[in-house]
Protein backbone atom coordinates (compact mmCIF):
# COMPACT_ATOMS: atom_id res chain seq x y z
CA UNK A 1 0.00 0.00 0.00
CA UNK A 2 1.12 3.64 -0.49
CA UNK A 3 2.56 5.24 2.26
CA UNK A 4 0.65 8.85 1.75
CA UNK A 5 -2.83 6.65 -0.29
CA UNK A 6 -3.98 4.99 2.81
CA UNK A 7 -7.58 3.59 3.24
CA UNK A 8 -8.10 6.41 5.78
CA UNK A 9 -6.62 9.23 3.64
CA UNK A 10 -8.81 7.90 0.00
CA UNK A 11 -11.53 7.93 2.45
CA UNK A 12 -11.33 12.04 2.40
CA UNK A 13 -10.39 11.98 -1.24
CA UNK A 14 -13.63 10.63 -1.88
CA UNK A 15 -15.37 14.11 -1.64
CA UNK A 16 -12.49 15.93 -3.55
CA UNK A 17 -12.74 13.76 -6.18
CA UNK A 18 -14.57 16.37 -8.33
CA UNK A 19 -11.85 19.07 -7.32
CA UNK A 20 -8.36 17.47 -7.52
CA UNK A 21 -6.97 14.46 -9.43
CA UNK A 22 -5.42 11.82 -7.23
CA UNK A 23 -1.80 12.84 -7.99
CA UNK A 24 -2.74 16.22 -7.05
CA UNK A 25 -4.15 15.82 -3.88
CA UNK A 26 -0.91 12.97 -3.32
CA UNK A 27 1.25 16.14 -3.81
CA UNK A 28 -0.89 18.75 -1.56
CA UNK A 29 -0.53 16.18 1.02
CA UNK A 30 2.78 15.38 0.87
CA UNK A 31 3.94 19.33 1.12
CA UNK A 32 1.45 20.24 3.86
CA UNK A 33 3.32 17.19 6.07
CA UNK A 34 6.40 19.24 4.68
CA UNK A 35 5.30 22.63 5.45
CA UNK A 36 4.12 21.25 9.00
CA UNK A 37 7.59 20.05 9.46
CA UNK A 38 6.33 16.62 9.98
CA UNK A 39 3.78 17.44 13.00
CA UNK A 40 0.91 15.67 11.57
CA UNK A 41 0.48 12.52 9.94
CA UNK A 42 -1.36 11.46 6.61
CA UNK A 43 -4.96 11.92 7.29
CA UNK A 44 -4.22 14.93 9.06
CA UNK A 45 -2.82 16.47 6.59
CA UNK A 46 -5.38 15.52 3.92
CA UNK A 47 -8.27 16.42 6.63
CA UNK A 48 -6.64 19.99 6.40
CA UNK A 49 -6.24 20.00 2.48
CA UNK A 50 -10.25 18.72 2.37
CA UNK A 51 -11.34 22.22 4.52
CA UNK A 52 -9.45 24.24 2.16
CA UNK A 53 -11.81 23.19 -0.22
CA UNK A 54 -14.97 23.32 2.00
CA UNK A 55 -15.14 19.76 1.91
CA UNK A 56 -15.16 17.82 5.56
CA UNK A 57 -15.32 14.36 6.70
CA UNK A 58 -16.80 12.89 9.74
CA UNK A 59 -14.65 10.46 11.82
CA UNK A 60 -15.37 9.30 14.90
CA UNK A 61 -14.60 10.08 18.45
CA UNK A 62 -13.04 6.76 19.16
CA UNK A 63 -10.36 7.48 16.86
CA UNK A 64 -9.36 10.71 17.67
CA UNK A 65 -8.88 9.45 21.25
CA UNK A 66 -7.05 6.58 20.28
CA UNK A 67 -4.67 8.19 17.76
CA UNK A 68 -3.91 11.21 20.03
CA UNK A 69 -1.22 12.84 21.18
CA UNK A 70 -0.17 16.60 21.90
CA UNK A 71 1.76 17.05 18.59
CA UNK A 72 -1.53 16.92 17.00
CA UNK A 73 -2.66 19.89 18.43
CA UNK A 74 -4.29 21.84 16.09
CA UNK A 75 -5.37 19.17 13.02
CA UNK A 76 -8.72 19.73 12.11
CA UNK A 77 -11.70 17.00 13.37
CA UNK A 78 -15.36 16.70 11.61
CA UNK A 79 -17.89 14.79 14.10
CA UNK A 80 -21.37 13.74 14.62
CA UNK A 81 -22.59 13.17 17.60
CA UNK A 82 -25.61 13.49 20.65
CA UNK A 83 -24.90 16.17 23.12
CA UNK A 84 -25.13 14.34 26.37
CA UNK A 85 -23.81 17.33 28.51
CA UNK A 86 -23.62 20.82 28.93
CA UNK A 87 -22.27 22.98 30.80
CA UNK A 88 -22.74 26.67 32.08
CA UNK A 89 -22.08 29.86 29.59
CA UNK A 90 -19.28 31.50 31.37
CA UNK A 91 -18.54 35.26 30.26
CA UNK A 92 -15.26 37.03 30.69
CA UNK A 93 -13.56 40.12 29.74
CA UNK A 94 -10.93 39.79 26.25
CA UNK A 95 -8.41 41.50 26.08
CA UNK A 96 -9.72 44.39 23.96
CA UNK A 97 -12.74 45.16 26.63
CA UNK A 98 -15.39 43.29 25.13
CA UNK A 99 -17.27 40.33 26.34
CA UNK A 100 -16.51 36.89 25.52
CA UNK A 101 -18.53 33.81 26.16
CA UNK A 102 -17.81 30.27 26.46
CA UNK A 103 -19.11 26.91 27.07
CA UNK A 104 -18.49 23.53 27.09
CA UNK A 105 -20.36 20.34 26.11
CA UNK A 106 -19.85 16.70 25.46
CA UNK A 107 -20.74 15.35 22.62
CA UNK A 108 -20.72 11.26 22.05
CA UNK A 109 -21.03 8.62 19.71
CA UNK A 110 -20.99 4.62 18.95
CA UNK A 111 -17.07 5.07 19.96
CA UNK A 112 -16.88 7.57 22.54
CA UNK A 113 -17.51 10.83 23.88
CA UNK A 114 -15.15 14.29 24.15
CA UNK A 115 -15.48 17.35 25.18
CA UNK A 116 -16.18 20.26 22.93
CA UNK A 117 -15.36 24.17 23.71
CA UNK A 118 -18.14 26.31 22.34
CA UNK A 119 -17.34 30.29 22.21
CA UNK A 120 -19.38 33.48 21.92
CA UNK A 121 -21.29 33.13 19.30
CA UNK A 122 -22.15 29.12 18.96
CA UNK A 123 -22.95 29.60 22.67
CA UNK A 124 -26.17 31.37 21.45
CA UNK A 125 -27.68 27.99 20.40
CA UNK A 126 -27.63 27.16 24.21
CA UNK A 127 -28.68 30.33 25.24
CA UNK A 128 -31.89 30.10 23.01
CA UNK A 129 -32.32 26.62 23.26
CA UNK A 130 -31.73 25.49 19.99
CA UNK A 131 -28.72 23.07 22.17
CA UNK A 132 -29.89 20.94 24.08
CA UNK A 133 -29.54 17.70 25.83
CA UNK A 134 -30.49 15.23 23.13
CA UNK A 135 -29.56 17.20 20.11
CA UNK A 136 -27.81 15.78 17.10
CA UNK A 137 -25.13 17.75 15.62
CA UNK A 138 -22.56 18.01 12.81
CA UNK A 139 -19.47 19.80 13.64
CA UNK A 140 -15.69 20.20 12.71
CA UNK A 141 -13.16 22.38 14.29
CA UNK A 142 -9.59 22.05 15.27
CA UNK A 143 -8.49 19.30 18.23
CA UNK A 144 -6.21 20.43 21.45
CA UNK A 145 -4.76 19.13 24.40
CA UNK A 146 -7.48 19.47 26.84
CA UNK A 147 -7.48 19.51 30.84
CA UNK A 148 -8.38 15.65 30.70
CA UNK A 149 -7.29 14.49 26.81
CA UNK A 150 -8.14 15.74 23.49
CA UNK A 151 -11.23 18.43 22.97
CA UNK A 152 -12.59 20.16 20.03
CA UNK A 153 -12.67 23.90 20.14
CA UNK A 154 -16.03 24.04 17.62
CA UNK A 155 -15.65 26.48 14.27
CA UNK A 156 -18.76 24.91 12.74
CA UNK A 157 -21.77 23.67 14.22
CA UNK A 158 -25.12 22.19 12.81
CA UNK A 159 -27.88 21.30 14.23
CA UNK A 160 -28.97 17.88 12.80
CA UNK A 161 -32.16 16.60 14.86
CA UNK A 162 -33.61 16.86 18.50
CA UNK A 163 -34.11 13.16 19.99
CA UNK A 164 -37.49 13.37 21.87
CA UNK A 165 -37.55 12.06 25.46
CA UNK A 166 -33.65 11.82 25.86
CA UNK A 167 -32.18 9.89 28.39
CA UNK A 168 -28.36 9.36 29.38
CA UNK A 169 -27.90 5.25 29.71
CA UNK A 170 -25.97 3.79 32.69
CA UNK A 171 -23.25 1.81 31.45
CA UNK A 172 -21.64 -1.32 32.55
CA UNK A 173 -18.08 -1.46 33.95
CA UNK A 174 -16.91 -3.39 30.75
CA UNK A 175 -17.86 -0.84 28.69
CA UNK A 176 -15.77 2.14 29.83
CA UNK A 177 -12.76 2.80 28.05
CA UNK A 178 -9.70 5.66 28.99
CA UNK A 179 -10.72 8.89 27.77
CA UNK A 180 -15.04 8.69 28.09
CA UNK A 181 -16.77 11.60 29.42
CA UNK A 182 -20.01 12.16 30.72
CA UNK A 183 -20.30 8.72 32.31
CA UNK A 184 -23.63 7.41 34.14
CA UNK A 185 -23.13 3.85 36.03
CA UNK A 186 -24.72 2.00 38.33
CA UNK A 187 -22.51 -0.32 40.67
CA UNK A 188 -22.48 -2.08 44.20
CA UNK A 189 -19.71 -0.85 46.39
CA UNK A 190 -17.34 -3.63 47.70
CA UNK A 191 -14.60 -1.21 48.91
CA UNK A 192 -14.39 1.84 50.49
CA UNK A 193 -10.67 3.96 51.66
CA UNK A 194 -9.75 6.93 53.30
CA UNK A 195 -10.18 10.40 52.74
CA UNK A 196 -7.20 12.57 52.85
CA UNK A 197 -6.73 16.45 52.69
CA UNK A 198 -3.97 17.48 49.93
CA UNK A 199 -2.44 20.71 49.61
CA UNK A 200 -2.95 22.14 45.67
CA UNK A 201 -0.13 24.71 43.93
CA UNK A 202 -2.33 27.57 44.67
CA UNK A 203 -2.03 26.84 48.09
CA UNK A 204 -5.62 25.74 48.76
CA UNK A 205 -6.78 22.53 50.10
CA UNK A 206 -8.29 19.52 48.43
CA UNK A 207 -10.03 16.32 49.24
CA UNK A 208 -10.14 12.98 47.74
CA UNK A 209 -11.27 9.47 48.36
CA UNK A 210 -11.80 6.41 46.90
CA UNK A 211 -14.08 3.68 46.50
CA UNK A 212 -14.65 0.52 44.41
CA UNK A 213 -17.83 -0.33 42.97
CA UNK A 214 -18.57 -3.71 40.99
CA UNK A 215 -21.62 -4.74 38.10
CA UNK A 216 -22.20 -7.73 36.74
CA UNK A 217 -19.85 -6.89 34.20
CA UNK A 218 -16.80 -6.15 36.66
CA UNK A 219 -15.12 -3.62 38.87
CA UNK A 220 -13.39 -0.62 38.54
CA UNK A 221 -11.97 1.99 41.12
CA UNK A 222 -13.49 5.63 41.63
CA UNK A 223 -11.73 8.43 42.59
CA UNK A 224 -13.64 11.23 44.66
CA UNK A 225 -12.46 14.90 44.75
CA UNK A 226 -13.62 17.77 47.12
CA UNK A 227 -17.17 17.93 48.01
CA UNK A 228 -17.82 14.87 46.69
CA UNK A 229 -14.96 12.88 48.71
CA UNK A 230 -17.06 13.46 51.69
CA UNK A 231 -19.94 11.86 50.45
CA UNK A 232 -18.26 8.94 51.27
CA UNK A 233 -18.73 9.27 54.89
CA UNK A 234 -22.27 7.99 54.14
CA UNK A 235 -20.95 4.94 52.37
CA UNK A 236 -21.20 1.47 54.03
CA UNK A 237 -19.75 -1.38 51.97
CA UNK A 238 -22.72 -3.25 49.91
CA UNK A 239 -24.51 0.10 49.32
CA UNK A 240 -25.65 0.65 45.85
CA UNK A 241 -24.57 4.11 44.20
CA UNK A 242 -25.37 6.32 40.94
CA UNK A 243 -22.59 8.16 39.60
CA UNK A 244 -23.42 10.64 36.70
CA UNK A 245 -20.88 12.98 35.34
CA UNK A 246 -17.82 10.69 35.92
CA UNK A 247 -14.72 11.04 33.27
CA UNK A 248 -12.73 7.81 32.86
CA UNK A 249 -8.53 7.75 32.29
CA UNK A 250 -6.01 5.21 32.57
CA UNK A 251 -4.02 5.07 35.73
CA UNK A 252 -1.16 2.13 36.15
CA UNK A 253 -2.07 0.27 33.15
CA UNK A 254 -5.57 0.14 34.19
CA UNK A 255 -9.07 2.81 33.74
CA UNK A 256 -10.75 4.06 36.58
CA UNK A 257 -13.69 6.18 36.81
CA UNK A 258 -12.96 10.05 38.20
CA UNK A 259 -15.83 12.41 40.22
CA UNK A 260 -15.37 15.93 40.46
CA UNK A 261 -17.61 19.68 40.66
CA UNK A 262 -19.82 18.33 37.85
CA UNK A 263 -20.33 14.71 39.30
CA UNK A 264 -22.40 13.20 41.07
CA UNK A 265 -22.82 10.28 43.09
CA UNK A 266 -26.11 8.94 44.80
CA UNK A 267 -27.22 6.39 47.32
CA UNK A 268 -29.86 4.45 45.46
CA UNK A 269 -32.13 1.54 46.55
CA UNK A 270 -31.47 -1.23 44.02
CA UNK A 271 -30.12 -4.63 44.27
CA UNK A 272 -26.88 -4.95 41.85
CA UNK A 273 -25.55 -7.79 41.24
CA UNK A 274 -21.40 -7.77 41.56
CA UNK A 275 -19.79 -11.27 41.71
CA UNK A 276 -16.31 -11.58 41.81
CA UNK A 277 -14.55 -13.64 38.95
CA UNK A 278 -11.49 -16.08 40.38
CA UNK A 279 -9.80 -16.77 37.01
CA UNK A 280 -8.14 -20.26 36.07
CA UNK A 281 -4.28 -19.39 36.15
CA UNK A 282 -4.41 -21.32 32.86
CA UNK A 283 -6.90 -18.53 31.54
CA UNK A 284 -4.66 -15.74 32.14
CA UNK A 285 -3.10 -13.09 29.86
CA UNK A 286 -0.23 -10.15 29.73
CA UNK A 287 -1.66 -6.82 30.32
CA UNK A 288 -4.73 -7.47 32.74
CA UNK A 289 -5.64 -7.51 36.22
CA UNK A 290 -6.73 -10.91 37.93
CA UNK A 291 -8.02 -12.52 41.05
CA UNK A 292 -6.47 -16.29 41.64
CA UNK A 293 -6.88 -18.74 44.05
CA UNK A 294 -3.99 -21.50 44.58
CA UNK A 295 -1.73 -23.28 46.57
CA UNK A 296 1.85 -22.13 47.28
CA UNK A 297 4.18 -24.41 45.95
CA UNK A 298 7.35 -22.28 46.03
CA UNK A 299 8.80 -19.38 48.04
CA UNK A 300 12.23 -17.72 46.88
CA UNK A 301 14.13 -15.61 49.13
CA UNK A 302 13.52 -11.98 49.48
CA UNK A 303 15.62 -9.72 47.70
CA UNK A 304 16.36 -5.85 48.41
CA UNK A 305 16.72 -3.29 46.18
CA UNK A 306 17.94 0.45 45.44
CA UNK A 307 14.98 2.69 43.54
CA UNK A 308 15.75 5.35 41.22
CA UNK A 309 15.45 7.81 44.62
CA UNK A 310 17.72 6.15 46.58
CA UNK A 311 14.91 4.60 48.65
CA UNK A 312 15.03 0.63 49.26
CA UNK A 313 12.45 -1.45 47.41
CA UNK A 314 11.75 -5.29 48.37
CA UNK A 315 10.29 -7.90 45.90
CA UNK A 316 9.94 -12.18 46.42
CA UNK A 317 8.45 -14.33 43.90
CA UNK A 318 6.48 -16.77 44.97
CA UNK A 319 4.72 -19.62 42.98
CA UNK A 320 1.15 -20.57 43.24
CA UNK A 321 -0.74 -23.89 41.56
CA UNK A 322 -4.62 -24.35 41.06
CA UNK A 323 -6.01 -27.16 38.98
CA UNK A 324 -4.88 -25.82 35.67
CA UNK A 325 -1.97 -24.66 35.88
CA UNK A 326 1.13 -22.89 38.11
CA UNK A 327 2.06 -19.33 38.00
CA UNK A 328 5.01 -17.65 39.58
CA UNK A 329 3.60 -14.02 41.70
CA UNK A 330 5.75 -11.61 42.67
CA UNK A 331 5.15 -9.48 45.94
CA UNK A 332 6.45 -5.90 46.28
CA UNK A 333 7.35 -3.54 49.19
CA UNK A 334 4.69 -4.27 51.85
CA UNK A 335 3.04 -7.07 50.32
CA UNK A 336 6.30 -9.44 50.76
CA UNK A 337 5.15 -9.03 54.62
CA UNK A 338 2.31 -11.36 53.88
CA UNK A 339 4.81 -14.23 53.10
CA UNK A 340 5.74 -14.66 57.12
CA UNK A 341 1.90 -16.20 57.22
CA UNK A 342 2.59 -18.66 54.75
CA UNK A 343 3.88 -21.76 54.95
CA UNK A 344 4.23 -24.55 51.14
CA UNK A 345 0.55 -25.35 51.10
CA UNK A 346 -1.02 -22.71 52.30
CA UNK A 347 -4.28 -21.76 50.11
CA UNK A 348 -4.53 -17.73 49.27
CA UNK A 349 -6.51 -15.77 47.34
CA UNK A 350 -4.98 -12.68 44.92
CA UNK A 351 -6.59 -10.06 44.17
CA UNK A 352 -6.03 -7.39 41.54
CA UNK A 353 -3.04 -8.49 40.41
CA UNK A 354 -1.69 -7.53 36.90
CA UNK A 355 -0.38 -9.94 34.20
CA UNK A 356 3.14 -9.07 32.53
CA UNK A 357 5.18 -11.29 30.68
CA UNK A 358 8.30 -11.95 32.72
CA UNK A 359 12.08 -11.99 31.67
CA UNK A 360 11.68 -15.95 30.87
CA UNK A 361 8.96 -14.69 28.49
CA UNK A 362 6.44 -16.45 30.60
CA UNK A 363 3.40 -15.01 32.15
CA UNK A 364 4.18 -13.31 36.00
CA UNK A 365 1.74 -11.92 38.54
CA UNK A 366 2.52 -8.70 40.24
CA UNK A 367 1.00 -7.91 43.74
CA UNK A 368 1.98 -4.35 44.09
CA UNK A 369 -0.01 -1.57 46.52
CA UNK A 370 -3.68 -1.99 44.69
CA UNK A 371 -3.90 -5.30 45.23
CA UNK A 372 -4.84 -7.36 48.24
CA UNK A 373 -3.93 -10.90 49.60
CA UNK A 374 -6.00 -13.46 51.29
CA UNK A 375 -4.89 -16.29 53.62
CA UNK A 376 -7.71 -19.05 53.10
CA UNK A 377 -6.21 -22.27 54.39
CA UNK A 378 -2.20 -22.28 56.64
Amino acid sequence: MDDVLTEDVLEVYKGLEDKLSLDEFKIRVEEKIDKMGGLCDTRSASLLIAQEFGVTTSTTIGKIIEGWSEEKSGTPASIEGQVIRIDTIREFAKWDGSEGRVANIIVSDKTGSIRVVLWDKWTDLIQDGDLRLGTVINMNGRIKEGYRGPEITAENLKLIRQESGFEIKDCLVKDINDGMDAISIKGKIIEIGDVRTFSRKNGTNGKVGTIMIGDESGKIRVTLWDDRALDIESFAIGNAVSISNAYAKKRYNVVELYVGSHGQVDLIDEDIKYEERIEPIVDIEPDGFYNVIGDLIGIEPVHEFARKDGSQGRVVKITLMDKSGKINVSLWNEQVDFIQELDIGSTIKIADAFAKVGFNGEIDLSVGWRSKLELLKR
